[in-house]
């Protein structure tokens, strides 16, 4: 097992603690307020970047991951994309937070929320292209 650095450590903690604001919002909060602290509601992409950009994202992704692991509390796809949006935006890196629906086999209503920066997807994982997408949030 490989050993965490310091910066690692330090995204983790950040991520943990964005994740515990993104639920305790979640839960305190009607969507109607929420909304607006994610960005303007059906806003354009946003453009790739350079190579450090992705690294970036690539290492928000990996702190989301290892935080929800360690977390107490739900920290499912909505915590996760409300939490890599406020990463990206203390950086200044514009991003999509999208709201999807569909229904499965058992024709039971499925929502996921996933985040993407540019052409990286940073929170929500796989299968986000069975959603059909419902509203998105850009800054």
């Amino acid at each position: 097992m490989r050993t965490v650095t310091f910066r690692e450590y330090l995204l983790l903690i950040e991520a943990w603690f964005f994740l515990a604001l993104a639920r305790a919002i979640l839960i305190v909060m009607p969507f109607k307020r929420i909304a607006p602290l994610l960005g303007k509601m059906n806003n354009n992409e946003p453009s790739s970047q350079s190579r450090e950009y992705t690294i970036i994202l690539h290492h928000i992704k990996v702190g989301i991951l290892r935080a929800s692991r360690f977390s107490p509390w739900r920290t499912k796809c909505f915590e996760q994309a409300i939490a890599g949006k406020a990463m990206l935006r203390m950086r200044h890196i514009s991003s999509l937070l999208y709201l999807g629906a569909y229904k499965d086999p058992a024709n039971q209503l499925k929502a996921h929320a996933w985040l993407i920066a540019g052409d990286i997807v940073v929170t929500g994982g796989p299968n986000i292209e069975q959603y059909t997408v419902v509203s998105w949030f850009g800054s």
